[in-house]
């Protein structure tokens, strides 16, 4: 078994994506080869109505419900001051989320989901690691990786 979960955190100027995943050493090429492959998947199939629909509704709740909070209204309008450098009103972010359509994802996509900018970082019982099969998934995805072993 394994776990794999991603979100994203966003800055001023930037952002980052990121995808996590526990797993037993043996699994490590299986995982990395699947999460990559749903990166690419990302990239060429265009996400349906239905799964932006259900998105931008989960994310309109998750949006609404921050803001039952004292706290997380005060965290939400301190985030907006040093990234936006504006207090950003809730209905305002609702009407953007509301604009986005299958096709400004796939340019989103094509531009920040691109496997060539990817860092990745394994933490574990590197001895048990195949080191070989991780190398060759990687290289299949033409991704650089400069492994680093500490004693």
């Amino acid at each position: 078994t394994y776990t794999i979960y991603s979100y994203g955190n966003s800055f001023k100027k930037c952002g980052l994506f990121q995808m996590y995943a526990a797993m037993s050493p043996e699994q490590t090429p299986a995982v990395l080869d699947a999460m990559f492959e749903s990166v690419l998947r990302l990239r060429q199939e265009p996400v349906t109505l239905q799964e932006l629909e259900l998105t931008k509704r989960q994310t309109r709740t998750e949006l609404l419900m921050a803001t039952e909070s004292p706290r997380s209204r005060m965290e939400a309008n301190a985030k907006s001051w040093i990234y936006m450098e504006t207090q950003e009103p809730v209905a305002e972010i609702i009407q953007r989320i509301e604009a986005l359509t299958p096709a400004n994802l796939s340019g989103f996509m094509d531009k920040y989901l691109d496997l060539k900018n990817v860092s990745i970082a394994l933490i574990g019982n590197m001895e048990q690691l195949n080191h070989q099969a991780v190398d060759d998934v990687l290289d299949k995805y033409g991704i650089l990786f400069a492994r680093r072993e500490f004693l």
